[in-house]
């Protein structure tokens, strides 16, 4: 079996975390008297300090596995540290304020350490997951080659269109012209396609009209071309269809998963926009933490 960050080193940082906390609950169990378990003990200022240490190391943590000239350590060690005592932290923090919420900024931090945390879970399973569905999306080819294998497929539409009458040409070569990929980060983000296509082709004055219809993942152009083969009107025209239809479900499943794979690498990139900004606002608020619990010792 491959290793992957979490089982880097034979899970050498899973076994470090598991002992942290077992450290830190015996800690957080230690706690007695009147004032019982809660962050304003001498186990309570123990236990803020270590996740107060680890907030700080995690987050050079976090700038370190993007530097590769780093001579400290390798990148996937780094970054199986950083999920392990990532996820230790939820426990950690938690004896530390005993389990308690409240209106005050010792929550704020607690909420902001726990969205850093799922977010990075998140990214995780995008970091994960995702590069074996890549992989097998482009079929070993680069997106440059997937786009040159589109083009020969439409070219081969096109050449057949050609032979075929002129509802039917229009129509095609509509669905292909039409064909919508990418779009705003929005659009690639969610897998949206607003692929359109002519629809009731007929001349009014020897001019061509045709309503505009969606062709969402290209079905309708299927669906059209293969209730069309019934009725070939010349000999050789169910051939030609059945040769269409074999090329535009070609493209469609070339289209899916080029679409699919923007949309993936969209999910790749976009959970960083939350898991920086969350880690800064983060460090702020255990500043402000910090200062605050000093100031009214």
């Amino acid at each position: 079996m491959s290793e992957n960050i979490l089982t880097h080193a034979k899970s050498l940082y899973l076994y470090i975390s598991i002992t942290l906390v077992l450290v830190c609950y015996a800690i957080y169990l230690s706690q007695a008297g009147i004032e019982g378990a809660n962050g304003g003990t001498p186990q309570g200022y123990l236990l803020g300090t270590v996740a107060a240490v680890l907030i700080l190391w995690l987050t050079f943590l976090g700038a370190r596995k993007r530097s590769f000239k780093s001579s400290v350590g390798s990148v996937k060690g780094w970054v199986s540290a950083h999920v392990y005592l990532g996820t230790s932290l939820i426990l950690i923090a938690s004896f530390h304020s005993d389990f308690q919420i409240g209106i005050n900024v010792h929550t704020l931090t607690y909420g902001l350490l726990l969205m850093v945390i799922f977010s990075g879970f998140y990214g995780i399973y995008t970091y994960l997951r995702y590069p074996q569905m890549l992989s097998s999306l482009s079929n070993g080819r680069s997106r440059d080659d997937n786009m040159a294998v589109l083009q020969d497929i439409t070219e081969g539409i096109e050449a057949i269109c050609g032979q075929l009458d002129s509802e039917l040409q229009i129509t095609v070569i509509s669905a292909i012209d039409r064909t919508f990929i990418g779009g705003t980060n929005q659009d690639i983000l969610f897998g949206r396609d607003h692929s359109t296509m002519f629809n009731n082709v007929f001349e009014v004055d020897e001019i061509s009209r045709a309503d505009v219809v969606p062709n969402p993942d290209q079905q309708r152009i299927i669906e059209f071309v293969a209730k069309r083969m019934p009725r070939g009107s010349r000999s050789e025209e169910p051939k030609l269809l059945l040769q269409l239809l074999s090329l535009l479900i070609r493209r469609q499943q070339l289209l899916r998963n080029l679409r699919k794979s923007s949309q993936l690498k969209a999910r790749t990139k976009i959970w960083l926009l939350f898991h920086i900004p969350l880690s800064i606002a983060l460090l702020v608020a255990l500043l402000i933490h910090i200062v605050s619990v000093f100031f009214y010792w």
